[in-house]
């Protein structure tokens, strides 16, 4: 796993990519991590966590996409998420974000060697492989 602390100042700069809509600096974050990152997706596929398709139409854009665009990996989207903000939800709320997330194409993935990208862990929950 490549991780940055997540602190107030990477917070704003997320914030700003996202819901101020500066896509601009949306390949800062990912900048000192590509060349390793790439090593670790070689050859697998990449799906990544979804926004809720109402986040999706008023954003504009798939912030995911432009943060993980310098991959070169076509990204797969095999999940879809309900409508929750788990920036506002306490962290038990937060454990049960499984119950708005959604395996809708399976086949995307079906024996498959993926690797998982989200923007941010909020949970503060280790995620455990599962074979399908």
């Amino acid at each position: 796993m490549v991780c940055t602390e997540y602190e107030a100042f990477f917070e704003k700069l997320i914030f700003q990519v996202k819901e101020s809509k500066d896509v601009t600096l949306a390949p800062v974050f990912l900048h000192p991590h590509v060349s390793t990152l790439r090593k670790l997706c070689k050859d697998k596929t990449i799906i990544v966590v979804p926004s809720s398709e109402k986040k999706l139409k008023s954003r504009g854009f798939d912030a995911l996409a432009l943060f993980y665009q310098a991959l070169g990996n076509p990204l797969l989207y095999p999940f879809e998420k309900d409508d929750v903000k788990q920036s506002q939800r306490n962290a038990t709320m937060r454990s049960r974000i499984k119950n708005h997330i959604r395996l809708v194409h399976p086949e995307l993935i079906e024996g498959k060697d993926i690797v998982l990208l989200d923007d941010v862990c909020t949970t503060g929950y280790r995620l455990k492989p599962v074979s399908i």
